[in-house]
Order: C-alpha cells, then structure tokens, then sequence
C-alpha cells in the first residue's frame, strides 16, 4: 500500500484489520504529514480498539488529544 493513498485512509484500514503495528506506521506518517485528519483519530471508531494501546495515548499527547 502507498502510493497515492491517504496515509491515514490506510491506518484506518489496518485498524479494521487488527494490525496495531501497521496502524501505527501509518498514523505516523500521518502525523509527519501534518494532516488535519489527525484531529479525527480519538473518535474514530475504527481506532476504538487501540485506545487502551500506550502508543496511542502517546500519539494523541503528540496531536494535544490527550493530557
């Protein structure tokens, strides 16, 4: 996957697929992006089985979705 997809199209993708790590390489990549989609991940439910992941907490510090 790549190309021209949207890097966070894609982490939501592997998060329906329950493969966290991927998720993460890909909400990164998101993140370096400075995409406002970013902004989306916390209610997005097709994250909702990574919120209790430290890694995702530590991402949404990073986006200020989180204390």
């Amino acid at each position: 996957m790549g190309g021209n997809a949207d890097p966070y199209d894609v982490a939501s993708l592997y998060a329906k697929l329950e493969d966290a790590d991927r998720v993460f390489v890909w909400l990164q990549k998101t993140y370096k992006q400075r995409s406002p989609r970013m902004q989306e991940v916390k209610e997005n439910a097709a994250f909702d089985n990574l919120h209790s992941d430290a890694r995702f907490q530590k991402l949404l510090r990073r986006v200020r979705l989180a204390n």
